[in-house]
């Protein structure tokens, strides 16, 4: 009897002992699915949105998080669209993995730069758009390539300039980057018209007229450049000789380093016209002649001979505008084009002095110790050189 009293009530105590380890085990099994089911992370965003290229650490999408994130997923921001990250959670040795969706985006257009915005070009002048582009890039993946039509990571040029056919041309820049953003820059060509030496009826029983042209035609090739104090002056009194002139390498050098300088402060400053042959402004004269008369030509355009262009040391620079001198642009170069050896050949107000229209676009280089003085002072050439 006492054997069977102690065998009841040791199978009772392994009962209790049984469903006290169950108990706890169940317990303990239930706060691991409680806890699993804490195990989140809170999110800054829903959804996180991402430029194309950008630098990113999924550490910065995390607000906070019930578990220790155990591995930051990497972001591949050169892919666009949506794409899943994983992050991973541990907590008292249970891992969770929490899913996370962005959404990669790009934004950003190429960037196309020009070397000039304008450019004039002689008739029949040789010439290659392409080499007027200083850049074409995208923000992320670098220089585009050049394509002979529209392609995904390319540019292509949309010209129909014609030298043979005088006029203004605009040529277009496109470029698409490889997620299909679009970007376009135009800039201008100008043809100048043939220049056709104009062309005088002779008339033989007219002696005086044949002696005429000779005598001119002598004169023009035994006149003398004219300088004073070493300074070269070309004007409607002082002339220059046939053969004189070609690109004056000190003032093409000159001329660029003030582009540089204009481009730096935000200017541009094309080179709209350079040197010009004795025969050339010859042509051009005569052009003018043609179509406003002698008299207002000559207000605006120097005879051949009497053209600085024909020296190298004068070029146009900017616009071919009467308003160039009040815009941004042209109060810079007025304020500057002394720093680099420039003076402002035709002001206003000195019409009178020069023969010749306010030209704010007109500059000759003297070097920078004249043309400071001559800026300085607003005075005139020959102003300077007391050959008024």
């Amino acid at each position: 009897m006492r054997m069977k009293k102690k065998v009841l009530i040791a199978g009772i105590a392994i009962i209790l002992a049984a469903s006290a380890v169950v108990g706890y085990i169940w317990s303990q099994n239930q706060k691991k699915e409680q806890d699993y089911a804490k195990m989140e992370i809170t999110f800054q965003k829903d959804r996180q949105i991402l430029e194309y290229g950008e630098k990113i650490d999924s550490r910065s999408f995390v607000k906070h998080s019930f578990g220790e994130v155990k591995t930051y997923p990497n972001v591949n921001t050169k892919k666009t669209g949506s794409q899943t990250i994983t992050y991973v959670l541990t907590y008292e040795g249970q891992m969770k993995k929490i899913p996370y969706t962005v959404e990669v985006k790009d934004t950003r257009k190429p960037t196309i730069k020009l070397k000039e915005n304008h450019i004039t070009l002689e008739y029949g002048q040789k010439y290659d758009v392409a080499d007027n582009i200083k850049s074409v890039r995208d923000p992320i993946d670098g220089p585009l390539k050049k394509a002979n039509k529209k392609a995904a990571g390319s540019y292509w040029i949309d010209s129909k300039l014609n030298v043979l056919e005088a006029g203004s041309y605009t040529i277009t820049i496109h470029a698409q980057d490889l997620n299909g953003n679009s970007a376009e820059k135009k800039f201008t060509v100008t043809v100048e018209k043939k220049m056709e030496p104009e062309l005088k009826e002779k008339n033989p029983s007219s002696s005086d007229e044949a002696s005429s042209s000779q005598t001119e035609g002598s004169e023009a090739a035994s006149v003398e450049p004219y300088y004073v104090n070493g300074v070269l002056l070309v004007n409607k009194k002082h002339a220059l000789p046939q053969n004189y002139g070609g690109m004056d390498s000190n003032a093409y050098a000159a001329l660029q380093q003030l582009q540089a300088g204009a481009e730096a402060a935000g200017y541009s400053m094309p080179l709209i016209s350079g040197y010009r042959s004795y025969a050339y402004q010859a042509s051009l004269y005569n052009s003018y002649v043609a179509q406003d008369g002698q008299e207002l030509a000559d207000t605006y355009s120097a005879r051949p001979g009497h053209s600085e262009h024909q020296s190298g040391l004068a070029f146009y620079i900017g616009a071919l505008d009467n308003g160039y001198g009040n815009t941004p642009g042209g109060r810079w170069l007025n304020a500057h084009c002394a720093d680099y050896g420039f003076i402002l050949r035709y002001p206003a107000g000195k019409e009178s002095i020069t023969g010749y229209q306010y030209e704010p676009w007109h500059v000759r280089y003297v070097g920078k110790e004249i043309a400071s003085r001559i800026m300085s002072q607003g005075i005139t050439l020959e102003e300077y050189l007391g050959d008024v």
